[in-house]
């Protein structure tokens, strides 16, 4: 299961703002939920071209949204095929999939289904 970070921006803000005449468009509460997925590897080739092409391009289906990988210390945007491949994951590797804005469950969900179906990673609970 997803795991899901729910932050409020308004509550978020420096103490030295005054929170309680804060507004946002809308009249609607300032929200940002993070949701993330952590994978094992099982490609024998890790994640090379292909595969990472095929994360970019899911990622980027989704504009209002960010996609991030996270893997060996190091967090990239996952709308871009040289940050994927700048994490050089090989099989055993573990990547967490974050991400964050309007659409992030759908996102999560799209990458997920990559991730499986292309052979590349299984869920680490």
């Amino acid at each position: 299961m997803a795991q899901r970070i729910h932050y409020n921006l308004v509550e978020a803000l420096p103490s030295h703002i005054d929170k309680q005449h804060t507004t946002t468009p809308n009249k609607q509460k300032a929200s940002w939920i993070i949701m993330q997925k952590t994978f094992k590897i099982v490609d024998e080739d890790g994640i090379h071209a292909r595969p990472a092409t095929a994360l970019v391009n899911t990622a980027t289906k989704f504009k209002g949204t960010e996609a991030f990988a996270e893997a060996k210390g190091k967090k990239v945007t996952l709308k871009s095929i040289l940050g994927v491949l700048s994490l050089g994951l090989e099989a055993g590797d573990t990547l967490t999939l974050i991400t964050e804005g309007g659409e992030e469950a759908e996102a999560l969900s799209a990458l997920q289904d990559v991730m499986i179906k292309e052979g590349l990673g299984e869920i680490n609970e």
